[in-house]
C-alpha cells in the first residue's frame, strides 16, 4: 500500500496485455499534456489524442510495456527493450518511455516501473541501459539522476511536427 493524497492505495506493476491499449493510450495522452505543455510546441501537442496513442499500443500489442495500476486502474507505464538507435552503444537496452499521471507521481510508482524495466532488461541479457529525455524536462532529469542515470554527452534533435531536443542518459543495470 502506498499513500496518495493522504489515502492508502494498492499499487501493482505488471506486464501490459493487449486489452490495456485503451488505458495506456489515455495515460500516454494525459501524461504528455501534463508534462510537456509549455515545453513542446502547442501545435504538436494539439495533434495528439488518446485514440492515436491507444492505436500505437494496439499496433505493438502492448509488448515490452509495464503497466502500473493504482487500485486496479492503469496510472502509468514504462516501455523497454533492445536499443532502437542504429548508433546505440553495444550491449545496451533502452528504457523507451516512462509516464505516470501527475496525481500519482512522487509516491514510488515511477521508481517501481524503472526497477521492473531494469529487471526485464537484465533478463533479456542487457547489463546497461539508456533513455532519452527532453532537454528542457528538468523534473524528469532529476528523477533519472536520483535513480542512477547520468548524462552521457549525447544529444539529438528529433523532428516530428516540430524539433524536439533530447539528451541521452545511461547507467549500468
Amino acid at each position: 500500500m502506498q499513500k496518495i493524497g493522504g489515502s492508502a492505495v494498492d499499487i501493482r506493476v505488471r506486464e501490459a496485455v493487449p486489452a490495456d491499449a485503451e488505458a495506456l493510450g489515455a495515460v500516454h495522452y494525459r501524461a504528455w499534456m501534463e508534462t510537456y505543455t509549455g515545453l513542446i510546441d502547442p501545435v504538436y501537442l494539439q495533434s495528439m489524442s488518446a485514440e492515436k496513442s491507444a492505436a500505437m499500443f494496439r499496433k505493438q500489442s502492448c509488448r515490452e510495456i509495464l503497466a502500473a495500476e493504482a487500485d486496479g486502474r492503469v496510472v502509468g507505464f514504462c516501455g523497454y527493450g533492445a536499443a532502437r538507435d542504429a548508433d546505440a552503444p553495444a550491449g545496451f537496452g533502452e528504457i523507451r518511455g516512462i509516464y505516470v499521471l501527475r496525481a500519482y507521481q512522487r509516491c514510488g510508482i515511477g521508481k517501481s516501473l524503472l526497477a521492473s524495466a531494469a529487471e526485464a532488461l537484465r533478463a533479456q541479457g542487457f547489463r546497461k541501459a539508456y533513455l532519452w529525455v527532453l532537454r528542457e524536462n528538468d523534473r524528469a532529469i532529476r528523477f533519472y539522476e536520483r535513480n542512477g542515470f547520468q548524462f552521457d554527452g549525447v544529444e539529438k534533435t528529433d523532428i516530428r511536427a516540430v524539433p524536439i531536443h533530447e539528451k541521452r542518459y545511461s547507467r549500468a543495470l
